[in-house]
């Protein structure tokens, strides 16, 4: 659970970098983002089965399924 001084100490950090950012892109710095994010891996059937029975997570069976 937080509490509202590590929140505060979060915030300060927060609007240190907002003003760095500012500071650099001010300065003439730009700010390169890739074109695509990598597609994430999937996890297996069988870790998602792991984490439900870990979490009593009751799955439906692969039989009578809609089409997602």
């Amino acid at each position: 659970m937080l509490n509202l001084n590590t929140i505060r100490e979060q915030d300060k950090l927060r609007h240190q970098l907002a003003q760095a950012t500012a500071d650099y892109l001010a300065a003439g710095g730009t700010i390169d983002r890739p074109a695509s994010q990598p597609a994430s891996p999937r996890p297996t059937g069988a870790t998602l089965r792991k984490i439900a029975k870990r979490h009593r997570i009751a799955l439906p069976s692969g039989k009578g399924r809609e089409a997602a």
